[in-house]
């Protein structure tokens, strides 16, 4: 009986060659492509695919065909197409079920594709080799080269080849009657073919799972499965290997005691194998429509079905659908009490049987003699091979020897090279190190300068607040007072007097100004950013100046160390100070900015201005430059005149202000 899982074998076969057997077109077509003067290229594929139409028809002309195209492949030197040709030959004899010829193309095919280095062609023909040993009931070898195949596809990579090889050893386990595990390789190899839109291997993949469910007797879900891949089949295609799905589905209503259904489906199968000439086909279609009326119970014509197969079967030599037809007959003329003819079918059945498992083992035997020849052939090689390695060694240790002795020389001559090289550059290294030490101290001897410069400015600044505070301050109130006095008194220059005590009001109140910028002021009570908006209101008081004022993050930057909140007033008094003295003008941004690792100050003014080559001379200008520089800072001034001048300053943070180190460079060509 030609089982679902024998036909799949039969259409993973023809699915081998791919394209070529997919583009099904017709015997005259291809005929006609012959008798054309045509690239020999195309005369191959056509000789292909003309022997895989005849190849029940007429097997004869099949071989023939196949013939001309190895040997038209060969003398136009058509590598590829040489090696399909061969695959091809190897499919046909595996269709004919002449498994020992197949055997013969396929190893011919696996060395030219070695030799040519052809994997994906090579990993195709490990996959027929397989199915060749499956059949052969070689289990373990089967397995071995489809694994071979299964790997060759994955280094390529080639997801068909992978989905292809997957789905061979499904049906490797499906014949062992593990179907469970089939059904986790068939469903594996579904996956890849739909990610790839292999259509024609997806319908492939469908039957097989149906095939799967079938032989656990599931039947319902085997249908579903064979009419997704037949409704695929309509769609997509190859048409010819409809009939094959329609004979699964008529078979399977068939279990399911469909009868109608299965006669309907079957009925179309003998119908298109007629039409198409295919007798193995046919014979099968014969032989389940034959159990089928056996089943209905209507036995003349499940007598005339099988008879009608078994002559073809016996025509065409299809050993095992004669055995089929011989049991089903035997057991048909037993129902019927013919006994006499039950017997003499059920001998020809026990003696066909017997033949076939007497050639199995003849095959055996020749394959297990092959195989013992070839091991003997392989030790004769390893023998001389030994020899030859022998000598090679010799030879090769004294290549080895003499080249051994020229690297050391060479490696010694680099090496003494290197160690020269290494030493100058020792040298140069310190010599380096040397002025960065050098450089660094000339910083920290200006930074340490700078520092103290500051620090004497600022202890200068305090003696002369004290000065003025102390002494013009209190002399200035004493010289009020006593005119206070005469003031009371009538005099005639009792205007004057108090035109002098108004002066010397204000006088006195300038000195408290300038005693009060002198000193720094006191932090530790106030924020830095009330201190700077108290000393701008104050200079800008009595003038037509807006200020706009952006502290961020405000509570952050009352944290910053006191001597920088110092360092940063003295640069917005000296800022502002400059811009309302030289600018006149009448908006001032200050914008006080901090972030991680620094502080931005930025200053502008739409005043007068200046122009950016004007000489940096200004003692402002250097009186800021020497705290930025203190602070590892940098300054940027952009002044246009007659459009205002902006100062940005950027200023690092460090806890110890000691600690930093001068990095910035401060245009020479700016003024405040």
């Amino acid at each position: 009986m030609w089982t679902p899982f024998r036909i799949t074998l039969y259409v993973c076969a023809l699915l081998h060659v791919g394209t070529l057997v997919g583009q099904n077109r017709s015997i005259d077509s291809l005929n006609a492509i012959l008798a054309q003067d045509t690239h020999d290229s195309i005369k191959v594929n056509a000789l292909n695919a003309l022997s895989q139409l005849l190849v029940y028809s007429d097997t004869e002309r099949a071989i023939d065909l196949s013939d001309r195209a190895i040997h038209l492949s060969k003398i136009s030197d058509l590598q590829a197409h040489q090696q399909l040709s061969t695959i091809t030959r190897a499919l046909l004899h595996y269709q004919l079920s002449e498994l020992d010829s197949s055997k013969y193309y396929c190893d011919i095919a696996i060395e030219f594709a070695k030799a040519n280095n052809m994997k994906i062609d090579l990993g195709k023909c490990y996959n027929l080799l397989g199915s060749i040993y499956l059949d052969l009931g070689n289990y373990g070898l089967a397995l071995q080269t489809y694994t071979q195949a299964l790997k060759i596809f994955k280094e390529v990579p080639f997801p068909s080849g992978i989905g292809a090889s997957l789905n061979r050893i499904g049906a490797f386990y499906t014949k062992r009657g593990e179907h469970e595990t089939a059904l986790k390789y068939y469903r594996e190899a579904l996956e890849i073919f739909e990610k790839v839109n292999r259509f024609d291997q997806i319908t492939v993949a469908l039957n097989n799972i149906g095939i799967c469910y079938f032989k656990r007797k599931e039947y319902e879900e085997a249908l579903n499965y064979f009419m997704s891949s037949l409704d695929m089949l309509k769609v997509h295609g190859p048409e010819e290997q409809i009939p094959i799905r329609i004979m699964n589905i008529g078979e399977t209503h068939a279990k399911l005691k469909n009868f109608r259904q299965a006669d309907k489906y079957l009925t179309q199968v003998v119908t298109y194998a007629e039409k198409n000439s295919h007798p193995k086909l046919l014979s099968s279609a014969l032989l389940y429509l034959g159990i089928l009326r056996k089943e209905q119970i209507r036995r003349s014509e499940a007598y005339e079905y099988l008879e009608q197969g078994l002559k073809l079967a016996s025509a065409h030599s299809l050993k095992d659908l004669e055995l089929e037809y011989y049991q089903n007959l035997s057991s048909l003329h037993a129902e019927q009490a013919d006994y006499h003819k039950a017997y003499n079918y059920y001998l020809k059945f026990s003696l066909l049987k017997d033949s076939l498992s007497s050639i199995e083992q003849n095959r055996e035997l020749l394959l297990m003699e092959q195989r013992f020849e070839a091991e003997q052939s392989e030790q004769k090689i390893a023998l001389l091979q030994h020899e030859a390695e022998k000598k090679n060694i010799i030879l090769y240790s004294l290549i080895a020897g003499t080249a051994l002795l020229i690297i050391s020389f060479i490696l010694i001559f680099i090496n003494y090279k290197n160690k020269q090289k290494t030493i100058r550059l020792i040298h140069r290294q310190k010599e380096k190190i040397s002025r960065q030490k050098i450089t660094d101290l000339l910083k920290d001897q200006e930074l340490s300068s700078i520092k103290n410069k500051l620090e004497g400015q600022e202890n200068e600044r305090k003696r002369i607040a004290q000065e003025l505070h102390d002494g013009i301050g209190g002399t200035m109130a004493s010289i009020k007072m006593n005119l206070l006095k005469l003031s009371n008194n009538e005099t005639p220059f009792k205007d004057q007097i108090l035109d002098i005590i108004k002066r010397i009001d204000n006088t006195c109140e300038e000195v408290r100004t300038i005693s009060h910028n002198l000193v720094p002021p006191v932090f530790y009570n106030s924020a830095l950013t009330d201190i700077i908006e108290d000393f701008v209101n104050k200079m800008i008081k009595a003038r037509s100046i807006s200020v706009t004022y952006e502290f961020y993050p405000k509570r952050q930057l009352e944290n910053i160390n006191k001597n920088i909140q110092i360092d940063i007033y003295r640069i917005v008094q000296e800022l502002v100070t400059n811009a309302i003295k030289h600018g006149n003008p009448s908006e001032i941004s200050i914008y006080l900015t901090k972030h991680d690792d620094y502080i931005n100050l930025m200053v502008e003014d739409n005043g007068t201005g200046f122009a950016n080559n004007r000489p940096a001379d200004g003692i402002g200008l250097k009186n800021i430059r020497s705290r930025v520089l203190a602070l590892s800072g940098q300054i940027v001034i952009d002044s246009i005149p007659g459009k205002g001048t902006t100062v940005i300053i950027d200023l690092l943070l460090k806890k110890d202000k000691s600690q930093l180190q001068p990095q910035a460079h401060i245009p020479e060509n700016s003024d405040i």
